[in-house]
């Protein structure tokens, strides 16, 4: 038996799906993700008091559990996603050893330690583990080296709806600074670059396809903006965005040609707004609110694509939603917890069920809602 298995063989007792009235079954959650098909639930919570975690997924059919990752006394568990309904894809942290004349300059040593973050993929079904993008050990910070291994390596910038095996990120591999954006395909582990590094470039967007459109780069101590045409990368000038700096990009149109981008004031007020890529100056607002909120589920599956404000305050109801399916199943999560604030965390690919996290200043639950037999369950809480 795995130390992960006897830890789960201890607690997961009382890891059951329960209903609104029962106690809470799940303390320290620090993630739900609900499965596409919304069958399973994936979920993190704490098995220690430093906050070291584990993740288990439940099949909401027959309310059995399944180890999936843990972390451990060496490497921290800081995500898990599905990827597909088969294949979650789970972060680890940790530190590795940098070797090379700029580590031995900066510590006055051989070698010295820094963070580093790498991506699993564990089957579902036959509980295989499998590291994706395969290096060497030891991170050579040589300023001639052609092909490095950032220790970064859990920077997806795109999960690819469209390609249930593939997922975008970006990493350094080309060049010590700056990353690329590659397409990893989940079962075979193969790299496909789409994207060389560019100077200045620290943060790469693409939209739900996997189409690189946008960078993000801090240059002389100001946030730039780098627009991706055919086969350049260039920087956009100040008359073209007219001081547009985005504290949150969302995502992209279905079209590809707009970007939404949240903004925040001061004061945590929030406005939504829709920006062309052919005109920074064309912009049009979808949504403005006094309370500060929050707003990232831009992509839903085929004809449901479309920007919607999921952040539920009773001072400020659900404001826009494109899509007759997506009004009506996020007015029936507004309606089935009333009070409190809330916001949908996961939701299924076709938004027939929901995990909704619900709070006040004392409390805080999770909620399974299905619009489609408006049941509610409660997952747990403080």
């Amino acid at each position: 038996m795995t130390r992960l298995q006897l830890i789960l063989a201890i607690t997961l007792t009382a890891i059951t799906l329960t209903t609104q009235s029962a106690e809470s079954p799940f303390p320290s959650i620090k993630q739900i993700e609900i499965s596409p098909d919304g069958d399973k639930m994936l979920m993190l919570r704490a098995y220690t008091e430093n906050k070291q975690y584990y993740a288990v997924a439940v099949d909401l059919k027959n309310k059995k559990n399944k180890p999936i990752m843990s972390g451990d006394s060496v490497s921290s568990l800081n995500w898990c996603k599905w990827a597909n309904n088969q294949k979650i894809i789970c972060s680890l942290s940790g530190s590795m050893e940098m070797r090379g004349r700029a580590s031995r300059r900066s510590a006055g040593k051989g070698a010295t330690t820094i963070p580093r973050r790498n991506m699993y993929v564990i089957d579902y079904k036959t509980g295989k583990t499998q590291k994706l993008i395969k290096t060497d050990t030891k991170y050579k910070a040589s300023a001639k080296e052609v092909k490095v291994w950032g220790p970064i390596q859990d920077g997806v910038i795109s999960w690819l709806p469209d390609s249930p095996n593939e997922i975008l990120i970006q990493f350094n591999h080309e060049d010590l600074k700056w990353p690329s954006v590659y397409r990893l395909d989940i079962n075979s582990n193969k790299l496909k670059r789409v994207r060389k590094y560019r100077q200045s470039v620290s943060q790469w967007l693409a939209d739900e396809q996997g189409n690189v459109k946008m960078g993000l780069g801090l240059k002389d101590q100001k946030m730039r903006l780098y627009l991706v045409e055919k086969n350049s990368t260039r920087e956009l000038k100040p008359d073209e965005t007219n001081g547009l700096i985005p504290s949150h990009p969302l995502g992209f149109s279905k079209d590809g040609q707009s970007i939404y981008l949240e903004q925040k004031n001061e004061t945590g007020a929030t406005k939504i707004i829709n920006v062309s890529l052919q005109d920074f100056l064309q912009r049009t607002t979808l949504f403005s609110s006094n309370i500060s909120q929050s707003s990232d589920d831009i992509y839903s599956p085929s004809a449901l694509r479309g920007p919607g404000i999921r952040s539920y305050i009773p001072e400020t109801p659900i404001q826009h939603l494109i899509g007759t399916k997506p009004k009506k199943s996020f007015g029936a999560v507004a309606e089935a917890i009333p009070g409190d604030k809330k916001t949908v965390v996961s939701r299924s690919s076709d938004w027939s069920k929901f995990v909704v996290y619900s709070w006040n200043k004392a409390t805080y639950s999770y909620f399974l809602f299905n619009a489609e037999s408006n049941q509610l369950m409660k997952l747990g809480g403080s």
